[in-house]
């Protein structure tokens, strides 16, 4: 009767340690694959909010250039009249509008920076994702292939 007892002791012993292996695996693994997901959804955030700001910066160029052609046309009407000039000969120092370039350099930095932010979240995606496979590699071993 007592080995029967102690037969059972390790058995019921055994069972519990496997079980908390197993339950302790698949929180671990359950716990990695949703930083994965979560990763992910932060390189959509990312690589939205990127070109939203991309796209709404690129939109100053376009009502500089509105702006730029009204005054343009405004000038040249008031300089020469709605026909054109009309002299033979006619001497006047030209000296017109000029788009600002500081706004196209502006655009370059916000594109770089949004690489480089983009660039990182990606980076960090693939190092949760090479611990996932090291751990499945480590915990129940042989070639784990991405």
């Amino acid at each position: 009767m007592k080995t029967v007892g102690i037969v059972l002791s390790a058995v019921f012993v055994l069972v519990l340690t496997v079980g908390l292996s197993a339950l302790s695996f698949s929180n671990n693994v359950k716990r990695l694959e949703n930083g994965i997901v979560a990763q992910y959804s932060e390189n959509q955030n990312v690589y939205d909010n990127g070109w939203k700001k991309i796209k709404e910066l690129s939109q100053v160029p376009d009502l500089q250039t509105e702006a730029l052609s009204k005054l343009y046309t405004a000038t040249m009407k008031s300089r020469y009249g709605v026909n054109g000039s009309q002299a033979m000969l006619q001497f006047i120092k030209e000296q017109n509008p000029n788009l600002d370039q500081s706004t196209f350099i502006q655009i370059q930095l916000a594109i770089e920076s949004f690489r480089m932010e983009f660039q990182s979240n990606q980076t960090k995606l693939l190092s949760i994702k090479q611990a996932y496979l090291r751990y499945l590699h480590a915990t129940i071993g042989g070639r784990v292939y991405n």
